[in-house]
């Protein structure tokens, strides 16, 4: 990296001491990356039923994950009639763990496509986060 920048460096350098600590500013002139065209496109379609369907025929469930939501929204519905101190702090620990719970699983999904579409040098395109897999109730 070092004989990349000193390769390109332009002009004058500053060295600067900020709370004890020295730096070095240089300007550099580094030309710009290729740009990457892609020969296709995969396009990916979001659902309920099945998260998540590529136009390569990679589904994505969501039976699994429809599963452990009314799973949680039985033990939510039972903490919040409770009502007592220990149960909104315990739903309050609930309410993350789902939030974790489906970031994780939209990242596998995401990364499994990304993975695919870069193994057949196409870019992936969709309309957004899938909401399907963030909502809490069904």
């Amino acid at each position: 990296m070092f004989t990349t920048l000193r390769e390109y460096r332009k002009g004058e350098s500053d060295l600067i001491e900020r709370d004890g600590v020295f730096y070095l500013i240089a300007t550099c002139d580094v030309p710009e990356a290729k740009t990457y065209e892609p020969s296709g496109f995969i396009g990916v379609d979001l659902g309920i039923v099945n998260i998540a369907t590529t136009s390569t025929g990679y589904r994505a469930a969501g039976r699994g994950l429809n599963r452990h939501r009314k799973r949680q929204l039985e033990l939510r519905r039972k903490l919040q009639a409770k009502g007592t101190k220990s149960a909104k702090r315990l739903l309050k620990r609930r309410n993350r763990r789902e939030r974790c719970h489906a970031a994780n699983v939209n990242h596998i999904i995401a990364k499994k496509i990304v993975t695919t579409a870069g193994g057949t040098s196409r870019a992936g395109g969709y309309g957004g986060a899938p909401a399907a897999v963030s909502r809490s109730k069904i």
